[in-house]
């Protein structure tokens, strides 16, 4: 496959590497160029464009288009090939950074799906449900995909904290009871904060839920409940963590929906009622939205 060969750029030369970056950013766009466009928008030349596509196997640029596009307007091909870490690279246009994040929620959902343990899944929701508050743990991103858990937690009538908003977890820690569950969300398993955090909730005997990627700390080991992700991404070089924290809101989305499901109509009359409640609110409000 020629997209999976630009992609490792195995052999290739500096100026080749550049080149086989831009090919993949413009993807289906390529074919409204010509050799000599794309040597000038890529800081190349036309002898190198000829020099790669020989490299990869056709026989010139001619041969190289038409085998690369046939490759891009497949989608099967561009999503096993996408590049969690970097989905685009310089100079990229707005539709292929849109198709390539598209493929790249589209992994992580589907990857995330095919290892969810689903045993795991209700024992988690066990714990959610019986405990009269759920700490929170997580920083950085991982505290903004749960604050967005909280919120639908809320609308279910479950106290949630996020503990880590104001660097107060030790705090909560110390306040946690066997009523209380936790939840520990990061990539890596835990800082050595929240390694602190779960022995002080284990001296209190609070369980706790850990989500992370396949990784063993003392937070995964002790977890309760140790639900993971495929370990794609790395951190230290990355655009974002656009792969993680899709696969972490999709799991925090299924234990949400499978809690509504235990009280399904009661939680759809409270919904009523809260929708109700906030449309009053934006009534009431003296901001135009």
């Amino acid at each position: 496959m020629i997209i999976e060969q630009l992609r490792k750029q195995e052999g290739f030369s500096p100026s080749e590497s550049a080149l086989a970056a831009f090919i993949l950013d413009y993807g289906e766009e390529l074919a409204y160029l010509s050799i000599h466009e794309i040597a000038d928008m890529s800081y190349t030349s036309t002898t190198t464009i000829r020099r790669l596509a020989q490299k990869v196997g056709c026989e010139g640029f001619r041969d190289f288009k038409i085998q690369y596009l046939k490759e891009v307007t497949n989608p099967g091909v561009l999503d096993e090939v996408v590049d969690v870490n970097h989905p685009f690279h310089f100079g990229a246009q707005p539709s292929l950074i849109a198709n390539n994040l598209a493929l790249l929620v589209n992994k992580a959902v589907q990857e995330t799906l095919q290892s969810l343990d689903y045993t795991k899944i209700n024992k988690a929701v066990d714990l959610i449900r019986k405990a009269d508050y759920l700490f929170l743990y997580g920083v950085g991103d991982s505290a903004i995909t749960l604050r967005a858990f909280q919120n639908r937690l809320a609308k279910l009538k479950k106290i949630a904290v996020l503990t880590t908003a104001n660097s107060e977890q030790s705090v909560y820690s110390t306040m946690a009871t066997e009523r209380t569950t936790a939840l520990f969300v990061s990539y890596r398993g835990g800082s050595t904060s929240m390694f602190r955090c779960a022995q002080m909730l284990e001296r209190n005997h609070v369980p706790w839920i850990s989500l992370s990627s396949k990784v063993t700390t003392y937070i995964t080991d002790h977890a309760a409940v140790s639900l993971t992700i495929p370990p794609y991404e790395i951190q230290s070089d990355n655009i974002a963590t656009f792969y993680s924290q899709e696969c972490f809101s999709f799991i925090l989305n299924v234990i949400y929906s499978v809690l509504y499901t235990r009280n399904y109509l009661e939680n759809r009359e409270r919904k009523k009622k809260i929708d109700s409640v906030t449309s009053r609110d934006l009534e009431n409000s003296d901001f135009d939205i």
